[in-house]
């Protein structure tokens, strides 16, 4: 697989030789040999997956209040095969912000932590709102990549492109008010110029068309389970709070 060069990111991939973190836009490798994803593993779930009459409407906590915190847990990274993924630590830290005047557009921390075998890494990001009512942000990560988000349907969600490889992640908030409330974040990946097409022509005997398709085979999938380390105070951050981007 061709290294992929990219910035700073949503996810950690971990390979023997180097990390590569993937970005809530892009990617960013720490070695000349890093790659987004070794071919030889695959990610598995932090913990079992619940059938759905034990999972909550998640539609029913209001984004981002309900999810202000401080939030931990195990991360998975790999790519397609059996052996399980690299392994760290994944933190998010939600917090609201002052706003300046009453104009101004709402603003949350939006803090992410790796902490694993390249040791602990830090992004300071930013949620702002942009229109609440049809559920529209943005993640400003400080060094003018800003990427489109939307809450939808209880999950906060993005897709993104950079150079040979496309990411779309999802955050949700599981069980919310629960003893098993949990955060959870899933970023999978694929090159779309390895797409293959199918259909295209007519149905055998009729005139009937049918549409041409392209498929995408994943190449790689991080997964983070996180619970609340602590509740986040009702006070607004200012920016001197926040850690240096």
């Amino acid at each position: 697989m061709k290294n992929v060069k990219m910035s700073r990111v949503i996810g950690l991939v971990l390979s023997a030789s180097a990390a590569v973190v993937l970005c809530g836009g892009c990617v960013r490798t720490n070695s000349p040999t890093a790659t987004t994803a070794n071919a030889d593993t695959t990610a598995t779930t932090a913990s079992s997956v619940q059938a759905p009459s034990e999972v909550k409407n998640t539609s029913a906590a209001k984004f981002p209040e309900d999810w202000i915190g401080h939030w931990r847990g195990e991360a998975r990274a790999g790519g397609p095969g059996s052996r399980p993924g690299a392994s760290f630590i994944m933190e998010l830290i939600v917090q609201p912000l002052e706003q300046k005047s009453t104009g101004d557009e709402r603003r949350w921390t939006w803090t992410i932590v790796y902490d694993g075998a390249q040791g602990r890494q830090e992004r300071a990001y930013l949620l702002i709102e942009k229109d609440r009512e049809r559920g529209r942000y943005v993640i400003d990560e400080g060094n003018s990549i800003v990427l489109d988000a939307v809450f939808l349907q209880g999950g906060l969600y993005s897709q993104f492109a950079l150079e040979q490889v496309e990411l779309s992640s999802a955050y949700r908030l599981m069980n919310f008010g629960g003893v098993d409330e949990r955060l959870t974040l899933e970023i999978l990946t694929h090159r779309p110029g390895a797409g293959t097409k199918t259909g295209g022509g007519t149905i055998e005997g009729t005139q009937q068309r049918v549409p041409e398709v392209t498929t995408f085979a994943p190449i790689s999938l991080q997964r983070a389970e996180m619970k609340r380390v602590e509740k986040a105070g009702t006070r607004g951050s200012t920016e001197r709070d926040l850690p240096a981007r």
